[in-house]
């Protein structure tokens, strides 16, 4: 009993890493048929592909393990 309990906890502290960032959208480049959304803020860079018809968000939330 006492290794499944703590087994649940280390599953649920690894869990409690992962942080959500919120990054602003900074350029768009179309490549074709596709266009590359590069979004950046919190010393991150995030680069979401899109179709060209699309336009990209203004800003967007990415889960990271820092």
């Amino acid at each position: 009993m006492k290794m499944l309990i703590t087994a649940l906890l280390l599953c649920v502290a690894s869990k409690v890493s992962a942080v959500q960032v919120t990054l602003n959208y900074v350029e768009r480049v179309e490549n074709g048929r596709t266009a590359r959304c590069i979004y950046t803020g919190h010393n991150l860079t995030r680069t979401i592909e899109v179709p060209a018809s699309q336009d990209c968000k203004a800003a967007m939330s990415f889960k990271t393990d820092d």
